[in-house]
C-alpha cells in the first residue's frame, strides 16, 4: 500500500472512528460524499492534476501488452 492510501484510510478511520482494516471498506461502500467547498474544491484540483506516481503508473499500464486477444 503506497503512503497517500495509507493516509487515505486513516482519514477514514479517524473520520469515522473505525478500526483502520475497517475503514477502507467504509470509503468502499460509500456512495455520497458531502464536502464544503474548500474541500470540494482542493478535491477537484486533485483530479485535475493526478500526482506523477499516478501517472508513471498509468504510463506502465497502458504500454503493457494486453492480455486480451486481439479481435
Amino acid at each position: 500500500m503506497v503512503t497517500e492510501e495509507r493516509d487515505i484510510e486513516q482519514a477514514a478511520a479517524t473520520f469515522s472512528g473505525e478500526a483502520l482494516s475497517e475503514a477502507g471498506r467504509t470509503i468502499a461502500e460509500r456512495t455520497r460524499y458531502v464536502l464544503d467547498d474548500e474541500a470540494a474544491q482542493r478535491f477537484l484540483s486533485a483530479l485535475d492534476q493526478p500526482s506523477p506516481d499516478c501517472e508513471r503508473g498509468l504510463r506502465r499500464l497502458i504500454e503493457k501488452p494486453s492480455v486480451l486477444p486481439e479481435a
